[in-house]
């Protein structure tokens, strides 16, 4: 069949338009292909009710719920030590809202790992592992975990120079915090022990690299111990969400390689494709962050913290399923 005149420009423009599409999907492909993927088996147990059911994609209108765990040691994806899983973040995406919740849980937190013993929630990775690590906070806190995230913090380092760093705002007892941590750091790099340190003078508003944001991960001296810990994790995640809102097609695809060689995951190419394709609309989600325990529920002898599970999985659900307003 003869094609008219007329039409051709616009089947070229529809050839070139899928050329690139195709381009396109190859690329981001490859380089998810790098990331670091290790799947874990189902949890044993079905607690009655949980916000998030386990039977869509993530791409339906309905709530998804990834577990961040930072790895507070110097070891790399793939060896055999396993260091305390000191971050952990429950991030729950709600397309229904249009909301992204921050719930970080305290390191500290005596928790029961099912069927076994309790420990703090650090050590439970630690001795365990990462399967017991999802099943017991699945069981402790009613949900479903759908995937988790998992970098190590000097993959974390590398991931935050990749974005050019992240602007916070900074007091002068947390810059005294952070001088110790980046020394620590300098050593397992090898560079002079004062390279890229930080001075009561420079408090305020900084653009801080990878190392300067480790370190203010890992501050613990500042008086407010893991509260302020996990306050700076979510700052930490905040600042590096509106800095990729920034960046253009070249830096985004540097970010794509460095973050897929530092990030373990048991999220499949397939769904990390349909997470990209609406990353957009997220990015115009309203972003709420919490903790637990939330204030008044919970007790400590100096080693552990005792929460009130009943309040605090309470406020989890309900900062999940975006029932609580501002």
């Amino acid at each position: 069949m003869k094609i008219p005149q007329k039409l051709k420009p616009w089947l070229i423009v529809c050839a070139a338009l899928a050329a690139m599409l195709v381009l396109a999907y190859v690329l981001v492909a490859s380089k998810l292909s790098k990331i670091n993927y290790v799947p874990v088996a189902p949890a044993p147990q079905t607690p009655a009710a949980r916000p998030s059911p386990s039977d869509a994609g993530p791409t339906d209108d309905r709530i998804l719920n990834i577990l961040l765990v930072g790895v507070d040691n110097d070891y790399l994806p793939g060896m055999d030590e396993l260091g305390n899983a000191d971050g952990q973040i429950i991030l729950s995406i709600n397309p229904q809202k249009e909301q992204i919740s921050m719930v970080s849980l305290l390191r500290d937190i005596y928790i029961q790992i099912p069927d076994s013993y309790a420990t703090k929630i650090t050590l439970v990775y630690h001795f365990e592992g990462l399967e017991t690590l999802i099943n017991t906070v699945e069981y402790n806190f009613d949900i479903d975990i759908d995937n988790y995230v998992m970098v190590n913090y000097l993959g974390l380092m590398k991931i935050v120079d990749a974005i050019g760093g992240v602007e916070l705002e900074l007091s002068e007892l947390e810059i005294w915090g952070m001088a110790g941590k980046i020394k620590n750091l300098n050593k397992l790099t090898q560079e002079p022990l004062e390279t890229d340190m930080l001075y009561p003078s420079d408090a305020g508003l900084i653009n801080l690299n990878g190392k300067q944001v480790a370190a203010y991960l890992r501050i613990r001296n500042t008086g407010d111990y893991d509260y302020g810990r996990t306050d700076r994790a979510r700052k930490v995640l905040t600042a590096m969400k509106d800095k990729v809102k920034g960046l253009n097609i070249i830096e985004l695809s540097k970010l794509a390689d460095v973050a897929a060689e530092n990030i373990t995951t048991d999220i499949t190419q397939q769904e990390l494709m349909k997470l990209i394709a609406n990353s957009v609309r997220y990015m115009k989600y309203d972003v709420r962050s919490g903790r637990i325990p939330v204030d008044g529920s919970h007790t400590g002898d100096g080693s552990y913290v005792y929460i009130d599970y009943d309040i605090n999985r309470e406020y989890l659900h309900n900062m999940i399923n975006g029932d609580i307003e501002d």
